[in-house]
């Protein structure tokens, strides 16, 4: 193959030579050449010519007839001498870009040389062209598409010799081969390179398109895909670590309470095909908290109450929420409902005059699932005193009674105050008190 060259003819054992000298000229985009020659008289030394001008020569290229005059020619011999130029037409390749073209050139010198009429000389030659590269530019169904989707590669190859290898690369990173030896169509399912983005919700792939005749490679054209990760692809759900925060209440409960607890919370979460989880967000009674962990203030409410958590990836996309339900018990002081003293006689009478004190009370501590404690203080003294005399103490969550106690009787001649005082588990208490009134005076000797 060549784009220039040279052939001759001769007569007289060569002592009269044409010599055809070509070059060609290619137009890739239209798969055509163009041939120009130049022909060439040429004499051995003493070989001499004297002529006039020929009108009549002929070069053929590739069939075709191209006619050219010949000036005049007079010397000694040793001489070489331009008889003309010509230029083809454009002259198409097959459509593998291969050409093969016959020239064939005519002088006609009409002359006697030597005592014998010599009419022509001829050169012919079969000239092979350069193969314009005829690589097929391959189109794609869709510019852009999810991973895991389905996009054609139309390849509309010059020849049917031809076969494609298709490969592809994402930004500036290596090929991967897709397909070898394909025809004019290949159906290609986008390649999940999402963990090569961890931070991107697109990349560009570059397809690679080598058309091949044979084992010859003819040339390489490319095309271009934005393959985005799919909507679906988000971090998983976080999952949630929590504990009690307030020192001693989940030995004690095994609960959380109502205006005692707080949550100290811990959040995993990881990315997906890549991305790393850059954002956490939960929410709590109201208020939102940011972070991996973090301790919340003490739960005012009770009940069920959720934990709304989700996390955000270096793509930007968030996870679907994640909802955790916390049982919290409900809780109030301890409460007195009610506390009455009446004087009474030894056998549990009322009496005005009675020195024995018959007490009617009703209290409760919240249960807390009958984990929490209870220290009922029953105390009194006289009214004009200030130190407290314990009557009874009892450890019940609850109670609803009537006591008359045997001991210690209590003079007529003065007022009692008596108190009630119920403390649970976490120290907080409430006292509620009451009078033991004076025995009724029938006659006041000093008034």
């Amino acid at each position: 193959m060549a784009l220039s060259g040279s052939f001759s003819g001769s007569i007289l054992s060569g002592n009269y030579k044409l010599r055809v000298d070509w070059s060609a000229s290619q137009n890739i985009s239209n798969n055509t050449s163009r041939i120009t020659c130049v022909m060439y008289l040429v004499q051995a030394s003493s070989w001499g010519l004297g002529i006039n001008t020929r009108d009549d020569n002929k070069t053929v290229i590739n069939g075709t007839t191209y006619t050219w005059s010949s000036p005049a020619i007079s010397n000694g011999g040793g001489k070489t001498t331009k008889l003309a130029t010509v230029t083809s037409g454009n002259i198409a390749h097959n459509a593998d870009g291969t050409k093969s073209v016959t020239i064939t050139a005519t002088f006609e010198l009409n002359a006697t040389i030597s005592g014998t009429y010599r009419d022509t000389i001829t050169a012919s030659a079969t000239v092979t062209l350069n193969t314009i590269p005829r690589a097929t530019q391959p189109t794609l169904s869709a510019s852009s598409a999810d991973m895991g989707d389905t996009v054609t590669v139309s390849m509309p190859r010059a020849s049917s010799n031809f076969t494609h290898d298709l490969a592809y690369k994402l930004g500036s990173g290596s090929y991967v081969s897709v397909a070898t030896g394909r025809g004019t169509s290949y159906s290609w399912t986008v390649p999940d390179v999402a963990s090569q983005l961890p931070s991107a919700t697109s990349g560009k792939l570059t397809l690679r398109c080598i058309t091949k005749n044979g084992s010859t490679t003819v040339g390489t054209k490319y095309a271009y895909l934005t393959a985005k990760v799919p909507a679906s692809v988000v971090p998983p759900a976080p999952t949630l670590a929590i504990e009690e925060a307030t020192a001693g209440l989940a030995a004690q409960f095994g609960a959380y309470i109502q205006n005692k607890s707080k949550l100290k919370v811990s959040i995993a979460a990881t990315g997906v095909k890549g991305s790393t989880i850059t954002a956490y967000q939960t929410t709590l009674l109201g208020k939102t908290y940011t972070g991996s962990s973090w301790t919340s203030p003490v739960l005012s409410g009770s009940g069920t109450v959720q934990l709304v958590t989700k996390v955000k990836d270096s793509r930007g996309r968030w996870s679907a929420a994640k909802t955790t339900n916390v049982t919290v018990l409900a809780y109030s002081t301890p409460q007195i409902n009610a506390l009455t003293a009446y004087r009474v006689n030894s056998a549990g009478a009322g009496d005005e005059q009675g020195e024995y004190l018959r007490l009617d009370y009703r209290y409760s501590v919240t249960s807390l699932n009958s984990k929490n404690t209870a220290r009922a203080v029953i105390q009194y003294k006289k009214s004009t005193e200030d130190t407290w005399t314990t009557l009874q103490t009892e450890t019940a969550l609850s109670a609803n009674k009537s006591i008359k106690p045997a001991t210690p009787t209590f003079s007529i001649d003065f007022q009692y105050d008596i108190r009630l005082t119920v403390t649970d588990w976490f120290g907080t208490s409430r006292t509620y008190s009451t009078v033991l009134p004076s025995g009724a005076a029938i006659l006041d000797l000093l008034a």
